[in-house]
């Protein structure tokens, strides 16, 4: 065999082990039988943990559809259900943030002044924190303006962002149609999304990526990966699309994640 077959067949040889290595990091891995599920704190006024209904029966009846997206996080982590972030009477967070590695913010409701302050310090003390604040929610819901039932439409977590260098704004103008960005050549689903700016701090280092939706942070000795669009979540989404997505932002945003 020539010199120059023997270094093609090696190029072709690297290039499908490149492949296989590609593809295989973009596998969840398993959990196996017995092997504990890493604790993720949930906090998000979407109708993930807890679908649309009536009243607290009608969340627990038989004939609910679990959302995907609950399925796709139980796959890897034991789900930890979020209201309030603080320690009553302090600044500090409460005990069931402060046993967390991981948390996802998604959409949440309009947070208590304490509760910024808490999910600061909880981030600068090491936390991982995944972060949707869509600006302009597109999720149908079924019920009305001004219902508390409603998913928040429009994230209100300026305080947080602005502690953190960062600056969210809306361009009205934009087309009303789903769209998709690219995020470490996956694409990402988002529909009517904010943008970030980055206004420079000391204390916090921030990467603008995929047209300025996301932000890539570190704060303290913690991260941070916020999303400024929430469409990847929507009960409707298509799951052979968004759940690739969902994961390639879990992966992302919790590193030491299996």
């Amino acid at each position: 065999m020539t010199a120059r077959k023997l270094a093609s067949l090696a190029i072709a040889v690297a290039f499908l082990i490149g492949m296989a290595v590609w593809n295989f990091a973009r596998v969840p891995a398993p959990i196996e039988d017995g092997q504990p599920k890493q604790r993720l704190g949930l906090m998000t006024s979407l109708p993930i943990y807890w679908g649309e209904g009536e009243g607290f029966g009608d969340m627990l009846a038989d004939d609910q559809h679990q959302h995907w997206v609950k399925e796709q996080l139980e796959r890897r982590f034991e789900l930890i259900p979020l209201d309030i972030l603080s320690a009553s009477g302090s600044l500090e967070p409460n005990s069931d943030l402060a046993g967390l590695e991981f948390l996802m913010l998604a959409q949440p409701s309009a947070l208590a002044p304490a509760d910024f302050v808490a999910l600061d310090n909880w981030v600068k003390g090491g936390g991982m924190l995944l972060l949707f604040a869509d600006p302009m929610l597109t999720e149908h819901s079924e019920f009305g303006l001004g219902d508390r039932r409603r998913p928040q439409d429009i994230a209100l977590l300026g305080p947080i962002l602005t502690r953190w260098g960062l600056r969210q704004f809306y361009d009205q103008d934009q087309p009303d149609a789903l769209r998709f960005i690219s995020y470490d050549s996956i694409a990402i689903p988002v529909h009517k999304t904010g943008q970030i700016e980055i206004v420079p701090t000391d204390a916090v280092t921030c990467e603008l990526v995929s047209e300025s939706v996301i932000a890539s942070c570190v704060i303290g000795q913690g991260t941070a990966l916020i999303v400024s669009d929430a469409a990847v979540l929507e009960h409707e989404a298509d799951p052979a699309i968004s759940s690739e997505a969902l994961d390639k932002l879990l992966r992302s945003a919790f590193k030491p994640a299996r």
